[in-house]
């Protein structure tokens, strides 16, 4: 049977992060020299720690990895397979939404870009109309073109500082509806694709222990 050491265990990095749950299993405070059986390892620490061990800590351990590898495939390729339509609906629905989300952002956008380009119409037809007043010689001395322009421009950029501020809170509402929207559309895309992906890992996962429980106890080296 494939054994390996705590000393050994001990001595790789990163370490196995059921260290101190297999000491205490051991009734052990410390790394000795004792044989470890790497079923061990598995029983109380999980896949990920003993495929780690096997990696690091067992000298020619490439026959036990092999045979893992192929007793796992036929369940690597099963859960592939199980969930390849879920994934590629979840890609597709993912696309789309961003798709429609750029495209919220650009037709709100734009509906901003007009109502400021309005809004600085009216600036330069305000700014055109007093000087037209003085080129007609309404306002030669150009007093009732300074009073009416402050007054005009004053007027106009009022109605700037509204129709921007309008328009911005517009654009920020729609931004924030497009984005609410795509958020909701893909967590409900992940709630589904994970409705087959759940239970699809965990059988392979359990797939996978049974895997290398095999390949260790078939190995005599």
């Amino acid at each position: 049977m494939v054994h390996t050491t705590l000393r050994k265990l001990d001595t790789i990095y990163p370490p196995i992060n059921g260290w101190q749950k297999l000491l205490d299993h051991l009734g052990k405070t410390e790394a000795d020299d004792d044989p470890l059986l790497v079923l061990t390892v598995l029983d109380i620490c999980g896949l990920g720690d003993a495929v780690w061990c096997l990696d690091e800590a067992v000298k020619g351990a490439d026959r036990v990895l092999d045979l893992y590898d192929r007793l796992k495939a036929p369940a690597e390729a099963d859960y592939e397979h199980s969930i390849s339509q879920a994934r590629a609906e979840y890609d597709r629905i993912v696309v789309e939404a961003r798709a429609l989300l750029q495209r919220a952002k650009e037709v709100s956008l734009a509906a901003l870009d007009c109502r400021y380009d309005a809004a600085e119409r009216d600036i330069a037809s305000a700014e055109a109309a007093a000087w037209a007043d003085i080129e007609n010689g309404e306002d030669e001395t150009g007093v009732e073109y300074d009073r009416t322009y402050r007054r005009e421009i004053e007027i106009a950029f009022d109605g700037y500082r509204r129709h921007t501020a309008a328009a911005g809170s517009v654009f920020s509402d729609a931004r924030r509806r497009a984005e609410a929207e795509y958020y909701r559309v893909i967590d409900a895309a992940r709630s589904q694709y994970e409705h087959v992906n759940g239970p699809a890992a965990k059988a392979l996962g359990l797939a996978e222990v049974q895997a290398l429980r095999e390949a260790l106890e078939r190995d005599k080296g």
